[in-house]
């Protein structure tokens, strides 16, 4: 009988943790990366974009903790692992935090230009910096951290943490639409593709940028 009480408390305890990563991350991540391709100029600061990775990294920290993962000193596991508790708890920080914290997410424009003088977008990343590696794509690190929990716990969820891109064609000018009639600031980062298809930091030597009033 102990043992069918038992057997039933793990199922549950299972189920509710397979319930709470869905939830608190995984429908979090997927909302986050359906936004970032919209093709929209983001506040690079403080935005609805950071604060949304910053509840996945605090969801993701206590997840983590109780799966109890201790990824080996210097693995690219600890390297994520140390970046999601960063977010976390710089997602805390008050007004008075450092500057270090209140910089440690941003948001950028990816676009990929053809070398011929047309840009398409790509979409916007949520970039962790924290100054002492170098940036990492918010959206790929939690994902990583959350396929690792999957595994630890063993629970039964299929989930490819793919990061989407926009389908907008080449244009003339690099073209964002302004959320507000005020418009916004925005960081922009150049991607050209390599002989193997893969995409590398550019610099275009002159482009034009359009900002596009509100829908």
């Amino acid at each position: 009988m102990n043992s069918e009480r038992n057997c039933a408390s793990i199922s549950q305890t299972m189920n509710e943790l397979s319930d709470r990563l869905r939830s608190d991350v995984i429908d979090r991540w997927e909302s986050l990366n359906s936004a970032l391709t919209e093709q929209v100029a983001v506040r690079p600061d403080r935005s609805d974009h950071t604060r949304l990775a910053g509840k996945i990294a605090a969801a993701l920290v206590d997840l983590a903790r109780f799966a109890g993962i201790a990824p080996d000193a210097g693995s690219a596991a600890e390297h994520d692992l140390g970046l999601i508790r960063e977010i976390a708890d710089a997602s805390k920080a008050s007004i008075f935090a450092s500057a270090s914290k209140k910089d440690l997410l941003s948001v950028t424009a990816y676009f990929e230009a053809d070398g011929n003088g047309k840009y398409r977008f790509l979409r916007n990343s949520v970039v962790v910096d924290n100054k002492r590696t170098a940036p990492h794509d918010f959206l790929e690190v939690a994902g990583r951290v959350t396929s690792r929990i999957i595994d630890a716990l063993g629970l039964d969820l299929d989930w490819d943490p793919r990061v989407d891109v926009s389908p907008a064609p080449f244009e003339d000018q690099v073209v964002l639409r302004s959320p507000t009639e005020a418009g916004t600031s925005v960081n922009i980062q150049f991607f050209i593709r390599d002989k193997d298809g893969g995409l590398e930091k550019f610099e275009p030597k002159t482009w034009q940028f359009n900002l596009l009033p509100p829908a």
